[in-house]
């Protein structure tokens, strides 16, 4: 019995760590991407444009990652007792149809305050270049430090 539930916190802990690395990579890869495609166009980068650019990533991230996150909110909060419980496989099969993309257009509508943050960083990090470019020192992209600092 203490094995069952020390097992069942551990594929908690690893479907949580496995989603939150797959939820960064795919929205700031997409973003990077369409950010690129976007410029390649010929189109100028703004303020407006990155927050669309990183709603799209948004989505993009919901689009793959919405099912686990929700298989795993019910995993989290599933009671305590051991006959309850279901596996992350029984809970799938159980919310197939509309309970894993419940909240879906709900939470693509929240996906614009990450956009914006990564609009207004990019606008910072726009301005602070041409600021040291100004004094003379050009520089392509931030350092580590600097990027922390803004």
């Amino acid at each position: 019995m203490k094995f069952c539930s020390t097992a069942n916190r551990a594929l908690t802990l690893t479907l949580t760590l496995t989603l939150t690395v797959l939820q960064n990579f795919i929205y700031f890869y997409a973003y990077a991407w369409l950010k690129q495609r976007h410029q390649q166009l010929g189109h100028r980068p703004t303020a407006v444009a990155n927050t669309a650019l990183g709603m799209v990533a948004g989505i993009a991230n919901l689009t793959v990652t919405l099912p686990l996150e929700t298989v795993v909110v019910q995993l989290q909060t599933q009671p305590k007792g051991a006959a309850e419980r279901r596996s992350a496989g029984q809970l799938a099969a159980e919310l197939w149809r509309t309970g894993l993309w419940k909240s879906y257009w709900i939470s693509c509508a929240l996906t614009l305050n990450p956009a914006l943050t990564t609009a207004i960083f990019d606008a910072l990090k726009a301005r602070y270049l041409a600021v040291l470019a100004s004094a003379g020192r050009h520089q392509r992209s931030l350092n580590t430090a600097q990027s922390f600092a803004l």
